[in-house]
């Protein structure tokens, strides 16, 4: 079978979502749970492609963190597209990488994302916030470094 998602090729629907993550997709059921990190900045400096220079973003302004519930059905969002957080980024991101880069997770109850420096969350899968954590300064270095 082909599939071509620019194309639309055998492609049942799409949707977007605004920001930039990593993060993979995760279905449940009826239910596909995504996350992503918004800028508020008007200059997007991701950069795509091969190219030598991986000094940091320089311009890294607020983000909204978010966490999306659509239903396969209708591609609604049952979340309400639950903003986590609003700050600015505590660490600096590479510029082919994203500040929502770990892939949520549920079992079916609980929904868990975690992003980073700026906390992990807990949802019942109606959206109800049960509890979130910071976890502190995940910096992981220059990768030169030894």
């Amino acid at each position: 079978m082909k599939w071509d998602a620019e194309k639309s090729v055998n492609t049942v629907w799409k949707t977007e979502i605004p920001g930039l993550a990593h993060s993979s997709p995760v279905i449940w059921g009826n239910k596909i749970f995504i996350t992503t990190a918004v800028t508020t900045g008007a200059k997007d400096e991701t950069r795509y492609g091969l190219f030598g220079d991986v000094a940091p973003v320089k311009d890294d302004p607020k983000h909204i963190w978010k966490v999306y519930a659509l239903d396969k059905a209708n591609r609604e969002d049952s979340l309400g597209a639950r903003r986590l957080r609003r700050d600015c980024p505590k660490v600096k991101r590479h510029p082919k990488s994203t500040h929502a880069d770990s892939t949520p997770v549920t079992d079916g109850k609980y929904l868990i994302a975690l992003f980073g420096s700026h906390g992990l969350y807990a949802y019942d899968l109606d959206g109800k916030l049960l509890w979130k954590q910071d976890i502190g300064m995940l910096d992981s270095g220059w990768f030169y470094d030894s």
